[in-house]
Protein backbone atom coordinates (compact mmCIF):
# COMPACT_ATOMS: atom_id res chain seq x y z
CA UNK A 1 0.00 0.00 0.00
CA UNK A 2 2.85 2.40 0.88
CA UNK A 3 4.60 1.66 -2.42
CA UNK A 4 1.37 2.33 -4.30
CA UNK A 5 0.98 5.73 -2.61
CA UNK A 6 4.60 6.64 -3.32
CA UNK A 7 4.19 5.61 -6.96
CA UNK A 8 1.01 7.66 -7.25
CA UNK A 9 2.75 10.73 -5.81
CA UNK A 10 5.62 10.35 -8.28
CA UNK A 11 3.14 9.97 -11.13
CA UNK A 12 1.19 13.06 -10.03
CA UNK A 13 4.43 15.06 -9.73
CA UNK A 14 5.50 14.06 -13.26
CA UNK A 15 2.04 14.86 -14.68
CA UNK A 16 2.09 18.30 -13.04
CA UNK A 17 5.58 19.02 -14.38
CA UNK A 18 4.53 17.86 -17.87
CA UNK A 19 1.34 19.94 -17.77
CA UNK A 20 3.25 23.00 -16.61
CA UNK A 21 5.79 22.54 -19.41
CA UNK A 22 3.06 22.25 -22.05
CA UNK A 23 1.30 25.40 -20.83
CA UNK A 24 4.47 27.45 -20.51
CA UNK A 25 4.51 27.57 -16.70
CA UNK A 26 7.76 25.63 -16.82
CA UNK A 27 9.78 26.57 -19.85
CA UNK A 28 11.04 24.31 -22.53
CA UNK A 29 14.75 24.21 -23.27
CA UNK A 30 16.33 27.53 -24.24
CA UNK A 31 13.44 29.83 -23.22
CA UNK A 32 14.17 29.90 -19.49
CA UNK A 33 17.31 30.34 -17.42
CA UNK A 34 18.32 29.22 -13.95
CA UNK A 35 18.77 32.33 -11.82
CA UNK A 36 22.52 33.14 -11.59
CA UNK A 37 22.69 33.03 -7.77
CA UNK A 38 21.13 29.54 -7.72
CA UNK A 39 23.44 27.86 -10.23
CA UNK A 40 25.66 25.11 -8.85
CA UNK A 41 28.51 24.16 -11.22
CA UNK A 42 28.81 20.52 -12.20
CA UNK A 43 32.33 19.17 -11.77
CA UNK A 44 33.73 16.93 -14.49
CA UNK A 45 35.53 14.67 -12.04
CA UNK A 46 35.54 13.59 -8.44
CA UNK A 47 33.03 13.76 -5.67
CA UNK A 48 31.59 17.17 -4.81
CA UNK A 49 29.84 18.09 -1.56
CA UNK A 50 27.92 21.23 -0.71
CA UNK A 51 25.19 22.86 1.30
CA UNK A 52 22.29 24.81 -0.21
CA UNK A 53 19.63 26.76 1.64
CA UNK A 54 16.40 28.33 0.46
CA UNK A 55 13.66 30.09 2.38
CA UNK A 56 12.22 26.87 3.88
CA UNK A 57 14.71 24.05 3.39
CA UNK A 58 18.37 23.16 3.74
CA UNK A 59 19.96 20.52 1.51
CA UNK A 60 23.35 19.02 2.29
CA UNK A 61 24.38 17.10 -0.81
CA UNK A 62 27.14 15.10 -2.43
CA UNK A 63 27.32 14.08 -6.06
CA UNK A 64 29.52 12.02 -8.34
CA UNK A 65 29.50 12.01 -12.13
CA UNK A 66 28.30 8.69 -13.50
CA UNK A 67 27.56 7.73 -17.10
CA UNK A 68 24.47 9.68 -18.18
CA UNK A 69 23.96 11.61 -14.97
CA UNK A 70 24.80 12.26 -11.36
CA UNK A 71 24.72 9.97 -8.35
CA UNK A 72 23.29 12.34 -5.70
CA UNK A 73 22.97 11.74 -1.99
CA UNK A 74 22.47 13.82 1.11
CA UNK A 75 19.86 15.11 3.52
CA UNK A 76 17.02 17.55 3.21
CA UNK A 77 15.78 19.36 6.31
CA UNK A 78 13.34 22.15 7.04
CA UNK A 79 14.46 25.37 8.68
CA UNK A 80 13.56 25.73 12.36
CA UNK A 81 10.57 28.06 11.83
CA UNK A 82 8.88 25.41 9.66
CA UNK A 83 9.67 22.59 12.10
CA UNK A 84 8.51 24.54 15.16
CA UNK A 85 5.30 25.96 13.67
CA UNK A 86 3.96 22.96 11.75
CA UNK A 87 3.47 19.36 12.82
CA UNK A 88 2.40 17.64 9.60
CA UNK A 89 3.96 17.27 6.20
CA UNK A 90 1.12 16.83 3.70
CA UNK A 91 3.50 16.30 0.75
CA UNK A 92 6.92 17.43 -0.43
CA UNK A 93 8.70 16.96 -3.76
CA UNK A 94 12.24 18.11 -4.51
CA UNK A 95 14.00 18.01 -7.82
CA UNK A 96 16.97 19.17 -9.83
CA UNK A 97 16.97 21.61 -12.76
CA UNK A 98 19.82 21.21 -15.22
CA UNK A 99 21.24 24.05 -17.30
CA UNK A 100 23.94 24.63 -19.89
CA UNK A 101 27.01 26.81 -19.30
CA UNK A 102 24.86 29.97 -19.64
CA UNK A 103 22.18 28.62 -17.28
CA UNK A 104 19.61 27.82 -20.00
CA UNK A 105 17.25 25.12 -18.75
CA UNK A 106 17.89 21.75 -20.38
CA UNK A 107 15.64 19.57 -18.22
CA UNK A 108 14.52 18.54 -14.76
CA UNK A 109 14.60 15.37 -12.69
CA UNK A 110 12.89 14.35 -9.44
CA UNK A 111 15.14 13.90 -6.42
CA UNK A 112 12.86 13.23 -3.46
CA UNK A 113 9.12 12.52 -3.32
CA UNK A 114 7.34 12.16 0.00
CA UNK A 115 3.96 11.30 1.34
CA UNK A 116 2.10 12.54 4.38
CA UNK A 117 3.85 12.14 7.71
CA UNK A 118 4.62 13.86 10.96
CA UNK A 119 7.12 16.62 10.29
CA UNK A 120 9.31 15.69 13.25
CA UNK A 121 9.75 12.17 11.83
CA UNK A 122 10.57 13.47 8.38
CA UNK A 123 13.12 16.21 9.11
CA UNK A 124 16.61 15.27 8.05
CA UNK A 125 15.32 12.98 5.32
CA UNK A 126 18.12 11.16 3.54
CA UNK A 127 18.10 10.74 -0.21
CA UNK A 128 20.20 8.80 -2.69
CA UNK A 129 19.30 8.78 -6.33
CA UNK A 130 20.89 8.43 -9.72
CA UNK A 131 19.65 11.50 -11.57
CA UNK A 132 19.68 11.46 -15.40
CA UNK A 133 21.43 14.54 -16.77
CA UNK A 134 20.62 16.08 -20.17
CA UNK A 135 23.48 16.35 -22.64
CA UNK A 136 25.33 19.66 -22.30
CA UNK A 137 24.51 20.19 -18.62
CA UNK A 138 27.09 22.32 -16.84
CA UNK A 139 25.08 23.65 -13.86
CA UNK A 140 22.16 22.55 -11.73
CA UNK A 141 19.80 24.06 -9.18
CA UNK A 142 17.39 22.63 -6.65
CA UNK A 143 13.62 23.11 -6.80
CA UNK A 144 10.81 22.04 -4.50
CA UNK A 145 7.11 22.18 -3.77
CA UNK A 146 5.15 20.94 -0.79
CA UNK A 147 2.67 21.64 1.94
CA UNK A 148 2.95 21.63 5.73
CA UNK A 149 0.09 21.94 8.22
CA UNK A 150 -0.51 22.63 11.88
CA UNK A 151 -1.17 19.52 13.90
CA UNK A 152 -4.62 19.29 15.53
CA UNK A 153 -6.90 22.19 14.67
CA UNK A 154 -9.35 20.16 12.66
CA UNK A 155 -10.45 20.24 9.07
CA UNK A 156 -14.20 20.63 9.18
CA UNK A 157 -16.03 18.59 11.79
CA UNK A 158 -14.04 15.43 11.22
CA UNK A 159 -10.81 16.67 12.81
CA UNK A 160 -7.44 16.36 11.15
CA UNK A 161 -5.16 19.19 10.08
CA UNK A 162 -5.11 22.84 11.03
CA UNK A 163 -3.96 25.70 8.82
CA UNK A 164 -1.67 24.71 5.99
CA UNK A 165 1.11 26.51 4.15
CA UNK A 166 2.42 25.73 0.70
CA UNK A 167 6.15 25.66 0.13
CA UNK A 168 7.50 26.43 -3.33
CA UNK A 169 10.84 27.28 -4.94
CA UNK A 170 11.52 27.30 -8.69
CA UNK A 171 14.65 29.40 -9.42
CA UNK A 172 14.04 30.00 -13.11
CA UNK A 173 13.26 33.12 -15.11
CA UNK A 174 12.33 33.66 -18.73
CA UNK A 175 14.86 34.92 -21.25
CA UNK A 176 14.20 38.51 -22.25
CA UNK A 177 14.46 39.50 -25.90
CA UNK A 178 17.24 42.01 -26.56
CA UNK A 179 16.06 45.60 -26.09
CA UNK A 180 16.51 48.06 -28.95
CA UNK A 181 18.80 50.91 -28.04
CA UNK A 182 17.07 54.28 -27.86
CA UNK A 183 18.77 57.46 -29.02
Amino acid sequence: MKDLRASLLILIFLIVVSACASTGMIGLPNDEMILPDERIPISDTGSVAGKWQAQEVIIEYRYDRVPGGLEMSGTLDFIDSIKYNFGLLNYFNAGVIFGDADGRVLGTAPLLVTRQSGLERWSGERFRRRVPMPYGSRVFAFMYQGEVAEAGGGRGRGGGWGNSTRLWFYPVGRLRPPQAESK
